[in-house]
């Protein structure tokens, strides 16, 4: 949950005009690198590459310094799934929010209110409670 709203409060801040054209373009690096790190976190937990093959796929992909691609990788290396959470919650979050949208008397804030009420659960265990509930989230201005 918080490595999804993390991706998705960027996102959301994009969305409500908080953000210059210049950040919102600025904002598609950390998107790639993000997306860069959840391919390199797959192959490497799945033994398929070694550090050195993260790193260079950092500098081809992504443009990072061989110097901040190994430091990428190394984190990869020691914290399993953390990078893969992050997409996956933030694309989660946003699937959530159109399903919920799409239903009477659902708004934005209401959606936030009710999802962060949830606490820090996976994304698909505050979605399946909050759909379970969806006929009870009273309207409010957004």
């Amino acid at each position: 949950m918080a490595e999804g709203w993390a991706g998705y409060a960027t996102d959301l801040a994009g969305e409500a005009g908080l953000l210059t054209p210049l950040e919102l373009y600025a904002e598609k690096h950390p998107r790639l690198r993000m997306c860069a790190r959840a391919v390199v976190d797959i192959r490497l937990h799945q033994g398929r590459w070694k550090l050195e093959q993260g790193a260079r796929y950092y500098v081809e992909r992504v443009g990072m310094s061989p110097k901040g691609a190994h430091a990428e990788v190394v984190k990869n290396s020691m914290f399993p799934g953390a990078a893969v959470m992050y997409v996956m919650g933030t694309d989660a979050i946003h699937a959530l929010r159109g399903e919920m949208s799409s239903r009477p008397g659902v708004r934005l804030r209401t959606f936030h209110d009710e999802l962060l009420s949830h606490g820090s659960v996976p994304v698909a265990l505050a979605a399946e409670a909050m759909r379970q509930g969806a006929e009870t989230i009273p309207a409010a201005a957004s």
